[in-house]
């Protein structure tokens, strides 16, 4: 009789873990209010803090007031429950979150809630929830050596992530608006990595980046909502680069993560995820640009900051230059090229001019690059090749996973209800180079 005591008792302590950690919370909203000697508007905003974190915990635990479930203590349960939902499947990403402690990145911002699976809203930090990072990493599949670009890294902490699956002399750039928290993610970043620079941040305005002088990137990451008219971020995609946003449609406000894919000479969007909701960016076709992205450079920056076929070339060149096969007068050509040639080059100088033997399917062109469709069936040369064929095609097709057909023309685009039947995304689309606006 004493042992099953004992079992209740314990079971009624599990069920109140969930309730007492919101009232804990609830304590320390209240209680530091009057010891706090700050402004009237710094209160206000803190005590909304507060108050946002818990509606956002309160949602969360909605269902497991009468269960024995509590939230994570640690950084390490955070990861195991990553697992356990699917969010995180492979164990490259699980060991990720295990190695890189979130509480970390988000103090002094905030104090509570650490570990909870839901988005931090304390400005200036905005950090989604560690599941959507984690569906984020797998849909991306980040491979050791790629280039990697973190549209709104914010706090660093999913730079700190990327970290784990790149290696430390992958080309890594995290590119934040707000400035206070562009120095956060550097120091961070310092105190952890002191030795090596595994990522560069810099503030600034997407939209005012100089996307012909920027170097291009394996992996995007947009941490903030856009519309269709943002697409100049693909260009700043490298051949068969993979980028990952919140997209809304232009008539719509409804988002929803969606994969984009360079094939060639054109985008090629691809694969839609979850309904999401995310602060969207100031958006501004009119801006100029005003400055580039940080890029490699030869020979200074670690050689597996360049693509294969980059230093395959330079390989090449230096293989002339050591057997003397350059024309002209006696030179040290081998440093001509390093330092007055090839340092100038952008890392994507070799990636483009390919043709793998394939020709275009309505025209019959080799160009020098195609944009293979999902099915890898056909490829096209330009935007009115495609379209042309895309009657005949559409019956064959079987490359979009979703079920649906290929779209010929953006402005042509169908609608498909996503999981919350109120939220509609464009299906399989293309974009090619007239289709942006600069």
């Amino acid at each position: 009789d004493d042992d099953d005591d004992d079992d209740e008792e314990e079971e009624e302590e599990e069920e109140m873990a969930v309730p007492v950690t919101m009232l804990r919370a609830l304590a320390s909203l209240l209680g530091r209010g009057l010891e706090d000697e700050s402004s009237g508007e710094e209160e206000e905003g803190r005590v909304e803090r507060r108050l946002v974190w818990l509606r956002n915990r309160m949602i969360l635990v909605q269902g497991q007031l009468g269960s024995e479930v509590s939230g994570p203590e640690t950084n390490g349960e955070m990861a195991s429950g990553l697992r356990a939902t699917g969010a995180a499947r492979t164990a490259s990403v699980v060991a990720a979150f295990e190695k890189v402690d979130r509480r970390e990145f988000i103090e002094p911002f905030e104090t509570i809630g650490w570990y909870d699976d839901i988005p931090v809203h304390s400005p200036p930090l905005h950090q989604s929830a560690p599941s959507m990072y984690a569906c984020a990493l797998e849909s991306l599949e980040l491979r050791r050596g790629e280039s990697f670009l973190n549209v709104g890294s914010g706090s660093g902490y999913l730079s700190a992530l990327a970290v784990e699956l790149l290696g430390p002399t992958a080309h890594h750039v995290g590119l934040e608006l707000r400035e206070a928290m562009t120095r956060h993610a550097r120091e961070k970043f310092a105190e952890r990595y002191a030795s090596t620079e595994p990522a560069v941040f810099v503030s600034g305005d997407c939209f005012a980046v100089d996307l012909e002088a920027s170097p291009k990137f394996d992996k995007i990451y947009v941490g903030a909502g856009t519309r269709l008219k943002a697409r100049r971020l693909f260009k700043l995609l490298a051949p068969n680069g993979v980028l990952l946003a919140p997209l809304a449609d232009d008539s719509d406000d409804a988002q929803a993560i969606v994969k984009v894919v360079r094939t060639g000479p054109a985008w090629r969007l691809e694969e839609r995820q979850a309904h999401v909701s995310f602060a969207c960016l100031v958006e501004d076709d009119d801006r100029p640009p005003t400055f580039r992205l940080p890029s490699p450079l030869w020979p200074v920056s670690p050689p597996e900051q360049f693509p294969i076929k980059f230093r395959a070339a330079v390989a090449f060149i230096d293989a002339l230059a050591a057997a003397n096969k350059f024309p002209g007068p006696p030179l040290p050509w081998l440093d001509v090229w390093n330092k007055q040639i090839i340092a100038f080059l952008p890392t994507d100088a070799f990636s483009f001019a390919r043709n793998d033997g394939a020709a275009c399917a309505a025209c019959a062109a080799r160009a020098p690059s195609l944009a293979y469709c999902a099915c890898r069936k056909v490829a096209y040369c330009s935007k009115s090749c495609q379209q042309a064929h895309y009657p005949g095609h559409q019956l064959h097709c079987d490359g979009d996973d979703s079920g649906s057909t290929h779209q010929p023309d953006r402005n042509e685009m169908t609608t498909r209800p996503c999981r919350s039947r109120r939220h509609s995304v464009p299906r399989h689309t293309w974009f090619w180079e007239e289709d942006f606006v600069n």
